[in-house]
């Protein structure tokens, strides 16, 4: 499943950013600020489910969208407000039950 969701700054013409994306809520065992192994949780306590899942900088859904200044999306700002997509990918082949299924992840424009 893939589905995208849009992020929009305004700054200063020619302001220099990096856009970059914490590890979510509830990250997958080894995931860090480079590699975030993202997952979304049903929120079950005890019995609780995860779905993986990734976010990517470019619809070819290849450069996953990280923490750091070299995984983030480098922007030059051009003063009016602009809007940079999210792709996002759901892989296949998973196990888990019907649920509902959520993650929060923090979103840093660093100048």
């Amino acid at each position: 499943n893939d589905a995208t969701a849009t992020i929009t700054s305004t700054c200063t013409s020619g302001g220099a950013a990096v856009i970059t994306m914490g590890v979510g809520l509830t990250p997958q065992t080894d995931s860090t600020d480079a590699i975030p192994l993202r997952a979304m949780s049903d929120g079950g306590g005890e019995a609780e489910q995860t779905l993986n899942y990734h976010l990517y900088t470019d619809d070819d859904r290849a450069v996953v969208w990280g923490n750091t200044e070299l995984t983030g999306r480098a922007i030059t700002a051009d003063g009016s407000a602009q809007d940079f997509t999210a792709y996002g990918r759901i892989p296949a082949d998973q196990s888990v039950g019907a649920g509902t299924f959520s993650d929060s992840v923090a979103v840093t424009l660093t100048y």
